[in-house]
């Protein structure tokens, strides 16, 4: 084609006749306008426009718009809807297009064969697109081209190349040629073998077809994810719309009453509604041909059997775009109408995250050794995780399905503090300390309760004071230093020398000389002469109940009052004193478990002094702090209690003597009788024995409470002075 291109410097306008070159070949009563400049405001434009869509309809039916009007082949602006009625813009959704540019690549026959479109909305469509030609074109005066020859050609195009299926196909048959020329028909035309050497004409051809990309091949905007779907939902009546909106597509869906009130309908109507309008929309887009089916498939392919979104869209970058129609991105929207895939919470899985999720534990399960281990890599090769590609985002899916990793190794079935510790001891493959075993714990648990739960668990053996080992792995089991002793003792027949005990027991546990002396020299055991034996004379006198500090006789139970301090908020044991062990009826030797609210409570007497097991957990519950009295109360059913002594500042004389000893001080009527059965006396003691047994057994808050008023057999001549505290004492107590 001859063309002259014109000045951008010139001041000449591009007329009606560049415009629509057609149209000034067409004699009619627009003829004598066609030379005038372009002007949309004039007052022969509507007539033009309309006769030039009219002509485009009718002479060019399967001509694309972007040859009929090529000003606007090149936009990407949306189409202006505001020159189009409801049926037109209808007409335009329902076939997936929202952009001129999209629209361009349509001819006149895609748009009647719209369903429900006639040559009304056809007609309104390309005068449109006409009247939008005519500010692009006034826009692009200095870049057009004029024909100076008559031709079947459109007179205007775009400075810009756009290279044409025909160029291309010279250049694959340039390509071809070389190696045919040179004796291998049967090479790749694509490939770079063979074309060193080559001439240039070859190697530039080479080069335009490998720098080709999509968008020179076909319209990007044609195959928009976001705009197909668009265009599905946009087809929808607008009351279906407006459903599917609240309900389908939405975060947090709107409840069925809340739409039907808005809407006027029943909720069951908006039921009907939102699944016909679901149906209509599955059904377009496994039936279209717009690729999206093909594009769900793919989805599904790449997800395999679960994928994070993120890493999916590395892949469909297409679908983050938005659906306007549903302010959905449309991967989303794909989501909702596919039920062959589901995202949910950052993941998409086939068919559903929840059905990922299980089967990734099961398959766990199944692989997992006897400590509940599988290597990364097993399940990683089973989930279909490529590790040198997706190692972050397999460590994500573990952690997200409630899984752990320990030493690269997926954890199956640890649940618990016992768990946790059976696969610490299995890969570390030797007895560990307790604080070993503590350190290696994923999270942080105290000290006692993981003793406690080892303690409990056949699992583990204690192979030392403070060691703890497998039972698989056969360790003899510690028991204690008294139980040591007494094993020495039988395997010498009944007698053994202490020094050979004291040699052997250090050499194989970490026990001090010391303390195997001290258990040596206390019941079960007599040391005499250097020679340990089996007690068989009475036993040592211990302290009884009744001489036992602060130990008080309630209705069937035993109360222990003490001051909270550090060492109990820290979760530690502590020493009771024989006396409560005697009222208890517990043993040297013996561990019981009592039961209480919050768990069993333990008390044991397998060292030489027996002690109560933590109560941090009452002291944490009730919010106790530190220098609190407290009563520890023993039932005699075996129950076990904590319980805060009230506020005593305001109580004096005998209301203070009840409250010390856990009694509720109102009716004196019975007080001594209460007070005497408390420190372990004859109900019918007179109040002077009770005095005497306080200050006798070290409760001089208590005898001094009693002095400070006048008691019915006290006498004048009873010493209104208490004894001082014996220092040793009040130390021990410290320590409770």
């Amino acid at each position: 084609m001859t063309s002259e291109q014109y000045d951008a410097d010139t001041e000449l306008m591009p007329s009606w006749a560049d415009l629509f070159p057609f149209l000034a070949r067409t004699p009619g009563e627009w003829t004598q306008w066609m030379s005038e400049p372009l002007d949309v405001d004039s007052r022969m434009a509507p007539a033009i426009v309309k006769s030039a869509a009219e002509n485009a309809i009718d002479s060019f039916p399967d001509i694309p718009f972007e040859r009929v009007f090529p000003a606007i082949a090149t936009r990407v602006d949306e189409i202006p809807w505001d020159l189009m009625d409801t049926r037109a813009t209808n007409a335009l959704r329902r076939l997936g297009v929202t952009t001129i540019l999209g629209l361009t690549q349509r001819c006149a026959r895609d748009l009647g064969d719209i369903r429900n479109v006639g040559r009304g909305s056809v007609l309104t469509i390309v005068e449109a697109l006409a009247t939008t030609s005519i500010e692009l074109m006034r826009e692009t005066s200095g870049s057009w081209v004029r024909e100076t020859a008559p031709s079947t050609s459109f007179v205007f195009s775009p400075v810009k190349e756009v290279r044409s299926p025909s160029s291309r196909d010279t250049d694959l048959r340039t390509i071809a040629e070389w190696h045919c020329l040179r004796g291998e028909p049967d090479a790749n035309v694509l490939g770079m073998k063979g074309l060193e050497g080559s001439p240039s004409q070859v190697q530039e051809a080479f080069d335009r077809l490998k720098g080709l990309c999509a968008r020179d091949l076909v319209n990007p905007s044609e195959f928009a994810p976001a705009l197909i779907l668009d265009g599905f939902i946009a087809s929808l009546e607008p009351r279906a719309l407006e459903v599917v909106r609240r309900r389908l597509f939405a975060d947090s869906p709107d409840t069925l009453d809340a739409i039907g009130q808005d809407l006027g309908i029943t909720r069951e109507r908006v039921r009907q509604i939102a699944n016909l309008a679901a149906t209509s929309m599955t059904g377009n887009l496994l039936s279209s041909s717009t690729g999206i089916d093909d594009l769900a498939r793919a989805v599904c392919n790449r997800i395999g059997k679960m994928s994070s979104i993120e890493n999916l869209l590395t892949t469909f970058p297409g679908l983050r775009d938005e659906v306007k129609a549903v302010r959905q991105p449309a991967w989303r929207v794909l989501d909702r109408l596919d039920n062959a895939f589901e995202v949910e919470s950052g993941w998409a899985a086939v068919p559903t995250v929840a059905h990922a999720r299980e089967m990734t534990i099961a398959a766990a399960a199944e692989l997992a050794d006897s400590l509940g281990l599988v290597p990364v890599t097993e399940i990683a090769d089973v989930l279909g995780f490529d590790l040198s590609i997706r190692g972050q985002e397999f460590e994500n899916w573990i952690s997200f399905v409630g899984l752990a990793t320990f030493r690269g190794q997926v954890v199956a079935t640890a649940r618990s503090i016992p768990d946790w510790a059976a696969i610490v001891l299995g890969a570390e493959g030797r007895p560990l300390a307790l604080q070993e075993v503590l350190d290696l714990l994923p999270t942080e648990r105290a000290a006692s309760s993981v003793r406690n739960a080892l303690a409990e668990d056949n699992r583990f053996v204690r192979v030392d004071r403070d060691a703890w080992a497998l039972a698989d792995w056969g360790f003899e089991a510690y028991t204690g230093i008294r139980d040591m002793i007494g094993k020495a003792v039988d395997d010498h027949g009944g007698s053994a020398e202490i020094e050979s005990v004291v040699e052997r027991l250090t050499a194989k546990y970490s026990v001090s000389a010391s303390s195997i002396r001290a258990y040596a020299s206390s019941p079960p055991f007599d040391t005499t002469g250097g020679m340990i034996r089996r007690s068989t004379g009475p036993q040592r006198a211990y302290m009884t109940p009744g001489r036992t500090r602060r130990l008080f006789r309630q209705k069937e139970e035993w109360r222990l009052r003490f001051r909270v301090v550090p060492e109990h908020m820290r979760g530690s044991g502590y020493a009771i004193g024989t006396g409560v062990a005697r009222a208890l009826a517990l043993e040297p030797g013996e561990s019981r478990s009592l039961p209480c609210p919050s768990g069993a409570q333990s008390i044991y007497w397998t060292g030489i002094q027996p002690s109560l097991g933590s109560i941090r957990r009452f002291l944490d519950a009730a919010a106790i702090p530190p220098g609190a009295e407290v009563f520890a109360r023993f039932g005699d059913d075996g129950t076990f209690d904590l319980e805060v002594l009230p506020d005593t500042s305001g109580l004096i004389g005998i209301d203070l003597a009840l409250a010390l000893i856990g009694a509720t001080p109102t009716d004196h009527s019975d007080a001594r009788r209460q007070l005497a059965v408390a420190l372990c006396l004859d109900s019918e003691a007179p109040w002077s024995s009770i005095v005497g047994a306080a200050r006798d057994r070290g409760d001089n808050d208590i005898a001094e409470a009693l002095l400070a008023t006048e008691l019915p057999d006290a006498g004048t001549e009873m010493p209104m002075v208490s004894a001082p505290l014996d220092d040793a004492v009040d130390e021990i107590l410290r320590l409770l």
